[in-house]
């Protein structure tokens, strides 16, 4: 059911949400604002446009590239996907090809699918629920209620 009040919660939909396989899409830039020496913060006026997935749940963001530059970190902000890229900044209105580093979202989604695997075995023969879970670079560290 929505919720009453449609202030109190917007749903942010990614290109993920439609299509997990999505390995790239077209954006508009929305604004682009200089982070850092060589970062900057990049916003598209349809996040549903983004392949890129933003850090949260345990699980890190995704990267690739947006417009030819590097995508280093992906957050959510006021409803809204803040991309952090590095080498340049990129120009508001500017439509944008945003391509993810597959082989690294390939990986993050086995992995995620291989958690809830073990956190139903866990709940189902020790009786232990999943606190949380949290994807490293190279292991999956899962914390369990006993």
């Amino acid at each position: 059911h929505p919720p009453t009040n449609p202030k109190a919660h917007t749903r942010m939909v990614f290109l993920c949400d439609i299509d997990a396989y999505a390995r790239s899409g077209t954006a508009t830039v929305e604004a682009c604002e200089k982070k850092g020496d060589n970062t900057w913060a990049v916003t598209l006026r349809d996040d549903s446009t983004s392949p890129f997935y933003p850090e949260g749940g345990g699980q890190p963001a995704d990267r690739g590239t947006l417009g030819g530059l590097a995508v280093t970190d992906v957050q959510r902000s006021k409803n809204k996907l803040v991309h952090i890229v590095s080498g340049g900044a990129l120009e508001v209105g500017a439509s944008v090809e945003a391509v993810l580093d597959w082989e690294r979202r390939w990986d993050h989604m086995q992995c995620h699918t291989a958690q809830h695997a073990v956190s139903a075995c866990a709940q189902r023969e020790l009786g232990a629920a999943t606190v949380s879970w949290e994807l490293l670079s190279e292991t999956v560290a899962v914390t369990l209620e006993l």
